[in-house]
């Protein structure tokens, strides 16, 4: 299996930690995201997503891609080790961390 181009980056606020995830392929994409600071709990996720990779908002479909908040189910799972989670195909999502 090839895993689809995916990117990711990394901010710290304060005490937030913030990720943003990208994955620009027709694949979703097994992730474990290991923290060293054990502290951090997950507060939220958003994803931006469509099946559709030429999928876009216009004046008469304003919600052909819209920003939803992950729901228990989706949120990524925290683990022995680490949080694993399933990155959804043609998304951008960001996940916030916070002690």
């Amino acid at each position: 299996m090839t895993l689809a181009p995916f990117y990711s980056r990394w901010v710290i606020i304060e005490s937030e930690l913030i990720t943003k995830i990208i994955n620009t392929g027709n694949q979703t994409v097994p992730l474990t995201i290991t923290l060293d600071d054990q502290s951090y709990q997950m507060v939220n996720a958003t994803t931006l997503q469509n099946d559709d990779p030429n999928a876009f908002n216009t004046a008469e479909q304003q919600d052909a891609v819209v920003p939803k908040a992950l729901t228990d189910g989706q949120l990524p799972v925290r683990g022995s080790q680490g949080f694993t989670w399933t990155v959804p195909v043609f998304s951008s999502t960001v996940i916030q961390f916070d002690k």
